[in-house]
């Protein structure tokens, strides 16, 4: 996700360098990526952490997708406090395929990589704090509003945490103003609000805008 935002700004602008570079080579503290993997009472061992958690995934996503991940530790005296992640895309080879293989492949590929990224949203903080105020069960089941939602609201759900002043405080301002649109979202008297996908990136939209204002 932090590198699908990396492309999306490079390609269209609202970022600067050094935002670009640290979408493009997250870090993340120690203590957050354990409650993400859930394994905080797991792998107790920096050596079997990295093992597990780090280096055999890091492999995985380089062998098996267009991404190459890598990571280091950062540490604060003898203690990792953080992980910085660095991803790059790889080169796709030119194919020799005929157009019919070609076409097969790239469509398992978006397959693979959408099961992908639904799996990853799913386990998605923001995920849990939508379940019950706005999503549905059926929807947690819908791959397209789950994508939708991985793609173009977190990205602004990253960014409301961030002007709002990052980690806890940022996160309390999103949950209110998810709190405001769960009040809001009754798709039933307004068929604007039936795509609930579309209705939370609108909102978050302009929340944002309004931030934003309100700073100026």
């Amino acid at each position: 996700m932090y590198y699908r935002q990396y492309e999306y700004y490079r390609d269209h602008g609202g970022r600067s360098q050094e935002q670009l570079a640290g979408l493009k080579n997250p870090v993340i503290a120690l203590e957050d990526l354990r409650r993400l993997t859930d394994t905080v009472n797991e792998y107790k061992r920096m050596s079997t952490f990295t093992r597990w958690v780090l280096t055999k995934p890091c492999e995985d996503i380089s062998e098996h997708t267009h991404l190459k991940v890598t990571f280091e530790k950062i540490k604060s005296g003898r203690r990792v406090t953080s992980i910085r992640f660095k991803v790059t895309g790889k080169c796709v080879a030119r194919l020799t395929k005929n157009n019919g293989e070609m076409d097969q492949q790239k469509q398992n590929d978006a397959r693979k990589a959408d099961s992908e990224l639904y799996a990853d949203a799913m386990k998605n903080p923001y995920t849990k704090m939508l379940v019950g105020a706005v999503l549905a069960p059926d929807d947690l089941i819908d791959q397209r509003t789950i994508l939708y939602l991985a793609r173009h609201v977190y990205p602004l759900y990253d960014e409301i945490v961030q002007q709002s002043g990052g980690d806890t405080v940022g996160k309390h301002h999103l949950e209110d103003h998810i709190r405001y649109v769960s009040r809001r979202y009754v798709p039933e008297q307004d068929e604007r609000k039936r795509n609930v996908g579309r209705y939370l990136e609108v909102a978050a939209d302009g929340y944002l805008k309004r931030m934003k204002n309100n700073k100026v």
